[in-house]
């Protein structure tokens, strides 16, 4: 399937939507495709990463539809709208030695790759004021989770701005990584010699080069 069939069979299982949202959908995925092609990936491994356009499409309207309705303010007075604040650098990580990374993560690429760190450290790059991140440290485990809370006042569910998650391993690294992610490329690049290795890739592509694991469980779809 070519990039052009797949955007329009995407709109036209989306033509309940506004024509502003659709424009702004359309323009999510096509900066998507770009991106997972810049980290290396062919057109029609991209959307074959995401399935079928009506699939797609499908999911898009379910996340649209449990989207709150805007709140009157009391007294029938509209409040003037908040101006969102601008993308953010923020940067995670343990505080001690861990033997397992987890990370779970929606709606941004990521990248994992061997740095010259002492400790693992997750960089979220572009990160907006609606974007939640929760971090948990316990018996040796590194938690970070992402999501993104939509405001209908901000317009559609898709954002555009450059945004990117980097996890970097030290050199050494030898423990666990478990990698949950949603609508978004995923990218490793070695040398990396991990323990168990599990990636869930859903709606994305994924692209490991020089990565070793004792058990490795790779899903993308």
């Amino acid at each position: 399937m070519e990039r052009s069939e797949f955007i329009s069979r995407l709109l036209a299982a989306l033509d309940t939507l506004p024509p502003q949202d659709r424009s702004q959908l359309q323009q999510y995925y096509e900066e998507m495709i770009d991106d997972a092609v810049e980290w290396g990936q062919s057109e029609q491994e991209v959307l074959a990463g995401f399935g079928e356009p009506e699939q797609a499409a499908a999911r898009i309207l379910a996340e649209y539809r449990a989207q709150p309705a805007p709140q009157a303010p009391a007294g029938g007075e509209e409040e003037p709208e908040e101006e969102p604040q601008g993308p953010q650098t923020l940067v995670y990580g343990p505080s001690a030695p861990v033997h397992a990374v987890e990370l779970d993560v929606q709606n941004v690429p990521v990248q994992v790759e061997a740095a010259d760190v002492d400790l693992p450290r997750v960089t979220y790059e572009g990160a907006l004021e609606w974007d939640e991140v929760t971090v948990k440290e316990e018996g040796g485990v590194f938690r970070l989770t992402q999501r993104r809370r939509f405001r209908l006042t901000l317009g559609f569910v898709f954002v555009f701005v450059r945004q990117r998650i980097l996890l970097q391993l030290p050199r050494d690294y030898a423990g666990d990584i478990a990698l949950l992610a949603a609508d978004g490329a995923v990218k490793f690049s070695g040398p990396l010699a991990l323990g168990a290795a599990r990636v869930q890739v859903r709606n994305g592509a994924v692209r490991l080069e020089d990565v070793r694991a004792s058990q490795m469980a790779l899903t993308a779809k």
